[in-house]
């Protein structure tokens, strides 16, 4: 993983999911107006979620289903 990466990330949360889905680290990437998807395992990230204003914390539902 980018070091500049985990500096930026304020907020890193890991959600387990449900049994069915595999578990994801979502990283809020600050400055960088941006979210990471990153998979535990391959240490890499899996997907980016741009044009998020300045991210700095991360808020899952009770019920798992949305971040």
């Amino acid at each position: 993983m980018n070091p500049k990466v985990t500096a930026l990330g304020v907020a890193v949360l890991f959600i387990a999911g449900t049994a069915m889905a595999d578990p994801v680290i979502y990283v809020a990437a600050g400055s960088a107006n941006k979210v990471l998807a990153i998979d535990p395992v391959s240490n890499k990230v899996v997907k980016e979620f741009d044009g998020v204003e300045n991210p700095h914390a991360l808020v899952v539902t009770p019920d798992g289903e949305y971040v």
